[in-house]
């Protein structure tokens, strides 16, 4: 999954190197549906992001995100570098993000809710494509592997976002 994921991003980052150079906003910001496959279970829930483009290509991310099975829920906060090469219409780009993912589980017994919430370290690397559709607006699709450090042991799974993105500004 990492070498396929990390080829796909390649390929859209070389399929991007001949169109003509775009002003890199200075802000944009992101939201959408994410799914996210943890611990065997499929959870959706949603995805949002700022990028502050400081260096025309490199810009620093910070990232949340939400999902939900039944009575487990997980909430990912993630900062971290994107490199993007912006073009006209198209913005192919990579991340590397590292953070923290705060895992709830509850039960409801008797009209009773009793919850557990546990904090781990957590870290993505991935990237996306935006394709420009007005002045300001994109639509764009994400993928990263996100691993999860829970007590000893490594959890890496895929995960996976498709939203809008505004942008603010040009550098």
């Amino acid at each position: 999954m990492n070498t396929r994921l990390a080829a796909a991003t390649l390929a859209l980052c070389a399929l991007a190197l001949p169109a003509r150079a775009a002003d890199a906003p200075k802000l944009d910001v992101f939201a959408g549906y994410s799914f996210l496959k943890f611990a065997e279970e499929s959870r959706h829930g949603w995805e949002a992001s700022a990028a502050w483009n400081v260096f025309g290509k490199l810009g620093f991310v910070a990232d949340l995100a939400g999902h939900y099975k039944g009575e487990f829920d997980d909430l990912s906060y993630l900062g971290g570098v994107r490199y993007a090469l912006h073009g006209d219409k198209l913005t192919p780009f990579v991340h590397v993000l590292a953070g923290g993912l705060r895992d709830r589980s509850s039960v409801h017994v008797l009209g009773v809710t009793i919850s557990e919430s546990k904090t781990h370290f957590a870290w993505a690397a991935g990237g996306g494509l935006s394709y420009r559709v007005s002045d300001h607006w994109d639509a764009r699709v994400q993928a990263d592997y996100f691993n999860v450090k829970i007590e000893e042991t490594n959890e890496g799974n895929p995960r996976f976002a498709a939203g809008v993105a505004y942008r603010f500004g040009r550098r």
